[in-house]
């Protein structure tokens, strides 16, 4: 589209060069289908019926009837169980394989950036980078409609059990919705609406390559990565929960930061010494730990 804003060519080496990038085009076939074909309001469920967006386990059944439905009737059924439907489940498995850093999913039209926690009742850690990242990414966006910029926020309405809420407390995940500025809009609307919502996108894959975040690399005695290496942030206050950073095959782990923020952990591996570090980093800060085996 002639006005949409271009990927910076330092920035586009970068994504292309130092990352992976996962593109799942359509979560719900079934439900657009419906919402072309038969009613929008049904455009939330799939073949069975459920919303699934409320279908995720975080805080699903909350116990608020607002946020989600028991009933198989209601658009905004969560299912009879956390993740009962094959496309929640085909999501979860691919997050736990990936463990992404970065996620952003999607939908019309609210003109927002949302970020966790949704569901009434549950608390963010603090200090929450997900906040200030979701403040940077809605600032550069353009919407459609002149009246309603694009704004971060927390929920536009009670929901609980979605996708992000799942993802940033299971990995750590800077997980948002991205809500565009149009319904169903003409052709010519749509590249606009588009090209207004770029923008925020780039900005989120511009935090990626800038930060502030760390990686973390963690290996034995002789210098060889170690999976499953359990990264607890200790100077953030937790209510949920949290499941943070697991090192990967490779013995890596990201944990994105809040601005200014010092991070006191602590690294766990069976069979080994924990090792607790204080770290402070206003760029990518790549730091390495050897973990020393527990004498038998």
């Amino acid at each position: 589209y002639p006005n949409s804003v271009a990927m910076p060519a330092a920035l586009r080496e970068y994504i292309l060069n130092e990352t992976v990038v996962w593109i799942v085009p359509m979560v719900n076939p079934d439900g657009l289908h419906k919402f072309w074909y038969t009613s929008g309001y049904l455009g939330r469920k799939n073949a069975n019926g459920v919303d699934l967006n409320r279908n995720y386990p975080f805080y699903w059944k909350s116990g608020n009837e607002m946020a989600s439905s028991g009933s198989s009737s209601s658009y905004k059924y969560r299912g009879p169980e956390p993740a009962s439907e094959p496309e929640t489940k085909a999501m979860m498995q691919l997050a736990k394989e990936q463990r992404f850093l970065f996620s952003v999913s999607f939908h019309t039209y609210a003109t927002r950036v949302l970020f966790p926690y949704t569901p009434d009742g549950a608390a963010n850690p603090y200090p929450d980078p997900a906040v200030f990242l979701a403040r940077r990414m809605a600032a550069p966006g353009t919407s459609y409609r002149t009246t309603r910029q694009y704004e971060a926020a927390r929920k536009l309405y009670s929901v609980d059990g979605t996708d992000q809420d799942w993802l940033y407390h299971e990995f750590g995940t800077m997980a948002f919705i991205v809500e565009g500025s149009m319904s169903t809009p003409s052709y010519e609307d749509a590249l606009k609406s588009v090209a207004g919502m770029r923008p925020v996108i780039l900005e989120g894959l511009r935090a990626i390559k800038e930060g502030p975040r760390l990686r973390l690399r963690v290996e034995d005695a002789r210098g060889g990565p170690l999976g499953n290496a359990r990264i607890t942030v200790l100077s953030r206050t937790s209510y949920e929960g949290e499941k943070w950073p697991v090192t990967d095959e490779f013995g890596e782990a990201d944990l994105f930061l809040a601005p200014e923020e010092e991070v006191i952990g602590e690294i766990q591996a069976p069979g080994f010494e924990t090792v607790r570090f204080r770290l402070e980093c206003s760029s990518v800060c790549v730091r390495r730990f050897q973990l020393t085996p527990i004498p038998r």
